[in-house]
């Protein structure tokens, strides 16, 4: 697989990407579909976002009924090496965006992390499709994550809570609802498309020195086409292969380190 014309792309082992990324002096991550399916992370989300993530947004679809079966699966994925990696090179300033087609991306965070670095990869994610994973309060319209505690309340007809402002209600199924005073915050695909490639030619303009592709397996033409912009002026493109051995590699790599 190529990723553009302006890069060599190198298919290497999770071991030659680390030592590259380690003297890389800014790093583009650029994560597909199959990074959460190799580290064993249920898939079940990515039908429900690239078939009805667009009508969910217009129509009454029943958003947290189509997540609550496998939310508990999501949420209880032990803490992975790959969380540290990715937080560790954002707080390094190594990292300068990440793009991801993985509607999963979010539970591969640090969970047990400084909030900083949380916030800071967070703001750096770009997801090229949309996720579920918060919900949005209509009165102040502050976002809060949505846990696994905040989910089950819903489908048990429990109110939630804003930490923000305060307002205490009920959950909608319908991220278009105006009955209730919390919505499912679910990305409009088109939109975040359209602003994924702004981003990703912005990014461009700036030579970046190391483009790193995880998952790239299955990917959308979207997914594709902003691998080609950001390739373009990357000075080196590497291709993980063996994603499965991310967790024991970089535990091999920080015993050596330590």
């Amino acid at each position: 697989m190529s990723f553009g014309a302006g890069s060599r792309d190198i298919l290497v082992s999770v071991d030659q990407a680390i030592q590259s990324i380690s003297t890389a002096r800014s790093c583009v991550l650029l994560v597909g579909p199959g990074l959460s399916k190799d580290l064993g992370i249920d898939n079940a989300l990515d039908t429900v976002v690239k078939t009805a993530n667009a009508p969910v947004t217009n129509t009454a679809s029943n958003v947290l009924c189509a997540i609550s079966s496998y939310c508990g699966q999501l949420l209880s994925v032990p803490n992975s090496p790959v969380r540290d990696m990715i937080a560790e090179l954002v707080a390094d300033q190594h990292v300068v965006r990440v793009y991801t087609d993985d509607v999963h991306m979010s539970m591969l965070y640090p969970t047990n992390a400084n909030t900083a670095h949380i916030t800071d990869i967070e703001s750096r994610t770009v997801c090229i499709h949309g996720q579920v994973a918060r919900f949005v309060c209509n009165m102040c319209t502050a976002k809060s994550q949505l846990t696994q505690a905040a989910l089950f309340k819903a489908m048990n007809n429990k109110h939630v809570s804003c930490g923000v402002c305060g307002t205490i209600g009920a959950l909608a199924t319908n991220s278009k609802s105006t009955d209730c005073k919390f919505v499912p915050d679910v990305l409009c695909a088109q939109k975040n498309e359209r602003m994924a490639l702004e981003m990703a030619q912005s990014d461009a303009a700036t030579p970046i020195d190391l483009l790193l592709v995880l998952g790239a397996t299955n990917v959308s033409e979207s997914w594709s086409a902003i691998s080609s912009v950001l390739s373009l002026t990357a000075t080196q493109t590497l291709v993980v292969g063996q994603i499965e051995r991310v967790p024991q590699a970089l535990v091999d790599e920080k015993t050596r380190v330590v």
